[in-house]
């Protein structure tokens, strides 16, 4: 009969006290505050990842389009009637056509040419990017001419750079 509860006595209540529980939630937002930013430099490194992975992808085609072109650099941009070839698509002024990109044959994707870091909400009609191509030394249009001399239809040539292991093609850009 030892087990048999005695009625007399009030049971003990089950539970946490209202100071046990703001312990507890202290101790969670602590935890929280140290956390938050190891997520987020894991976020941010992630991204860059993602992003260097692009670039050579990018700089990958780069070098096939080349070879395509019998050692001929990419030009910026080549105007095909009333559409605008970029290396990331085609802009005929109102809409952008991805597949219609320069480099698009080489790489088959829509999703390299963004840049995960970058915030595109500025470039939604012309197309989401967010690498810079180094146009002005591989694509210029005065290349190989006086200072007046408009415009060369001949690009440049792989063999007329200078320095290639030391020349930047493509570069995170804003």
């Amino acid at each position: 009969m030892s087990q048999l509860r005695d009625r007399s006595k009030p049971h003990a209540q089950s539970g946490f006290t209202l100071i046990e529980l703001l312990v507890v939630i202290a101790i969670i937002a602590i935890l929280a505050a140290i956390l938050f930013p190891v997520f987020a430099q894991a976020r941010e490194k992630a991204r860059a990842i993602s992003c260097l992975s692009s670039v050579k992808q990018i700089g990958m085609a780069l070098m096939l389009y080349q070879t395509d072109a019998e050692g001929g650099v990419m030009r910026v941009s080549i105007a095909d009637g009333g559409v605008t070839h970029y290396w990331w698509g085609a802009w005929d002024g109102l809409s952008l056509n991805v597949p219609g990109g320069l480099l698009y044959p080489y790489t088959k994707s829509e999703g390299i040419q963004q840049d995960p870091s970058f915030d595109n909400s500025l470039r939604s009609s012309l197309g989401f990017t967010g690498y810079g191509y180094n146009y002005v030394y591989l694509s210029p249009s005065s290349w190989g001419g006086p200072p007046d001399y408009i415009e060369t239809p001949i690009p440049v040539t792989e063999s007329q750079i200078g320095q290639p292991a030391r020349t930047v093609a493509f570069a995170t850009s804003a």
